[in-house]
């Protein structure tokens, strides 16, 4: 019964995916709020409880929490009235989570379907674009999975809550405050079990960990046209000192875990600035992705 009731949704999802989609959501150029605001209507169509929640001086760029749980029935003094609504205090709590920021389209010329026109590729049936997978199919799947639930929970009177935290902010680089570490922080979502709703169909348990690293390299500031420095009297090059510590981690041979869906790990480096004139001092930012169990020490890199 599920899967009749899921595939006569199929023309629903997709024209919700495609609008998402159509609404620029790159992080750090465009606000996620009229995706938001796009999620929200969806809710509304299906019934759905949902709440906006916005960090400080981040009103542009809202959370959305939906919520499917047991009904409750309120009468309204006012207008003589009952209404239902959904609490969302049930003891068993499952959380699905997905984000609403996209990365950057570098050449939108260089694709073969526009990347925010929310196209079907006639050949394969694929709907291609920025975000179908990473992550508003996601969240598309998501929503309509709640719906589904919710229509469980009412037939058979289940005391559970169950949410989707839509949030902001992902793309910056998994370690945002405004986004899914507000909500947590603020107890506004829980779940004994999460899903982030990432696409494929295998279920993988587990997640790579984060570490980041931020260098500091100081040299000797000198103009590079000075005969000090023509002469090696002075100045002492921090970008090349930087180069040769960034090289040194690139070639590094780090410990990987023995897992299929974790094969390798990457390392990515923020790039520098070329000027004609030495800094006294260079900061850069590297971020390299790793499984829990791997261990490393940091100084070995550079013997």
């Amino acid at each position: 019964m599920t899967s009749k009731v899921s595939s006569s949704l199929t023309s629903s999802m997709t024209s919700f995916l495609c609008d998402l989609i159509r609404i620029r959501s790159v992080c750090g150029i465009h606000a996620e709020r009229f995706v938001a605001e796009r999620i929200c209507v969806e809710c509304q169509s299906l019934k759905l409880k949902y709440d906006l929640v916005s960090a400080p001086n981040e009103e542009l760029r809202p959370n959305v929490i939906v919520t499917a749980g047991v009904y409750h029935c309120l009468f309204d003094k006012q207008n003589l009235s009952f209404n239902l609504y959904i609490s969302g205090n049930g003891p068993s709590k499952f959380l699905f989570v997905g984000h609403m920021d996209t990365v950057n389209v570098e050449d939108e010329t260089q694709w073969l379907f526009p990347p925010f026109a929310g196209m079907i590729d006639d050949k394969t049936q694929r709907l291609i674009g920025r975000g179908a997978c990473d992550n508003k199919g996601g969240i598309v799947c998501a929503l309509y999975t709640l719906y589904l639930l919710q229509q469980i929970i009412n037939e058979q009177n289940l005391n559970i809550s169950i949410q989707l935290a839509c949030v902001v902010d992902e793309e910056s680089g998994a370690c945002s405050s405004i986004g899914v570490r507000y909500l947590l922080d603020r107890k506004l979502i829980s779940g004994t079990g999460a899903i982030y709703v990432y696409p494929g169909t295998n279920v993988t348990i587990g997640h790579r960990g984060l570490l980041r690293l931020a260098i500091d390299v100081k040299g000797e500031n000198v103009h590079t046209g000075s005969v000090e420095w023509n002469t090696k009297m002075k100045g002492a090059n921090a970008s090349t000192a930087l180069a040769r510590i960034l090289i040194a981690l690139e070639d590094y041979a780090w410990n990987k875990d023995k897992d299929p869906a974790f094969p390798d790990l990457t390392l990515t480096v923020t790039p520098g600035t070329i000027n004609f004139c030495l800094y006294s001092l260079i900061h850069e930012y590297g971020n390299c992705i790793f499984l829990t169990l791997s261990s490393f020490d940091i100084y070995e890199i550079f013997k």
